[in-house]
């Protein structure tokens, strides 16, 4: 790593060496090494606990000065991670110092709260699954699979393509692994497109439980879509309610900055590997607006607040009504809100079985009513937790009133993985 001439200088050829993972020569550089290790370097820049920033590379940074003197400047390097999930930001303004001819950043390391020794009493539902082996008698049957029904369905043309918002209900006594797959269909039948809901669904839910969906169709336009065949999928799988995550501090942000801010807090004795939270809007009729997600880059340490921001499109922001803080959560207006929280915890799942039912066939854009149907996985989440594969689970469940006028149900969803 050569010599920078300037403050800008500096920090790019410390965001080179951070992009190509050259921690040696990294901290090297910095002028203040001293203040802590090579390893506390990294894991400031990497995260720790197996949270998505570990799977992360630096994909990319713009450095801004910000102000400086003779000796001594601030600039702001905003950093672009890439997942395998989705992109994620982060900014910081190091000090960097002249040192002679030559200018050396002062890295300014984020210290992660440190959480005490303590005991946190568990007292949640849990339901295991004994499935039909090779050697038992039980004839041709097996543990029947969850019933599940399309409860919502809304599309939209968006962005020269066609996007499904919708709802699933399991209707079932037992928890059901679910997903959703739609097909575009032309007048006379033939398909257009097909694709499922991916990871835009909240996939395990618990008896009664209702997740949000969005199935995205890219170059298809809404004018030549006559009707759609929604397929849920589902199987039965073991769950249970913990661990517990509480979201706190909601606001619904204007444009230009339209999005929904706010903060999980674990509130189990449990480390959170990967948190993903989904939000789903909906106007004063009761309609969805649209559905959107984001993935917290950071583990959920125990009893310790993490930020997030579901950005939202700015036509989306103005459907949406105003909000009113009251009591823990927000108060919705104008009607008696229902709350829900959901999380997904990383469970060492070994084999799927499948489940077989009929689809439903709808004209476009009438509301959805569906059976059960095939069942599928979601193989990427290796790369993330390093087990193979991950099934997640619905959490919780709190309702609260509010008065006056309004327009909004907002439905915020808290997926994630823990170490097994």
């Amino acid at each position: 790593m050569g010599a920078a001439s300037s403050p800008q200088d500096a920090v790019n050829d410390l965001m080179q060496q951070i992009g190509r993972s050259n921690w040696d020569s990294a901290y090297s550089s910095l002028a203040n090494k001293g203040e802590f290790t090579e390893s506390e370097f990294k894991r400031d820049l990497t995260g720790k606990y197996g949270s998505l920033r570990t799977y992360s590379n630096l994909d990319g940074f713009d450095v801004q000065p910000l102000h400086a003197s003779s000796d001594e400047a601030e600039v702001r390097a905003r950093m672009r991670w890439a997942s395998v999930v989705e992109t994620f930001e982060d900014a910081r303004d190091p000090r960097v110092v002249r040192n002679g001819s030559h200018w050396h950043v002062a890295w300014p390391i984020v210290k992660e709260a440190e959480v005490p020794p303590q005991v946190i009493p568990v007292n949640y539902l849990r339901w295991d699954v004994i499935y039909r082996g090779a050697e038992d008698d039980w004839g041709a049957e097996d543990v029947e699979a969850p019933h599940v029904r399309i409860v919502a369905m809304h599309p939209v043309d968006r962005g020269g393509g066609v996007v499904i918002l919708g709802e699933l209900l399991n209707e079932d006594v037992v928890p059901a692994f679910v997903t959703v797959k739609a097909t575009l269909l032309e007048s006379n039948g033939a398909a257009l497109a097909t694709e499922d809901s991916f990871d835009k669904i909240s996939h395990i839910l618990l008896p009664k439980q209702v997740s949000p969906f969005r199935i995205d169709f890219r170059h298809v336009r809404l004018s030549a879509v006559d009707s759609v065949r929604i397929q849920p999928s589902t199987s039965l799988v073991a769950a249970s309610a913990d661990p517990v995550i509480g979201v706190e501090s909601q606001k619904l942000n204007p444009v230009p900055d339209s999005s929904l801010t706010g903060e999980l807090v674990n509130q189990s004795g449990q480390v959170v590997n990967v948190a993903h939270v989904i939000g789903t809007f909906y106007d004063n009729n009761g309609q969805i607006v649209w559905v959107a997600d984001q993935y917290a880059s950071q583990a959920l340490l125990p009893q310790t607040p993490v930020p997030f921001t579901i950005a939202l499109p700015a036509d989306v922001s103005s459907k949406v009504g105003k909000l009113s803080r009251g009591g823990k959560y927000l108060q919705f207006e104008p009607v008696s809100m229902k709350y829900w929280i959901t999380f997904f915890c990383g469970l060492a799942m070994l084999s799927v079985p499948l489940a077989c039912g009929q689809s439903s066939w709808v004209g476009f854009p009438e509301t959805v009513e569906a059976g059960t149907a095939f069942s599928g996985l979601l193989p990427f989440w290796t790369a993330i937790t390093g087990c193979w594969p991950p099934c997640w689970l619905l959490l919780m469940r709190s309702t609260g009133s509010a008065s006056s006028a309004g327009c909004l149900l907002t439905w915020l969803s808290v997926a994630g993985t823990r170490p097994m």
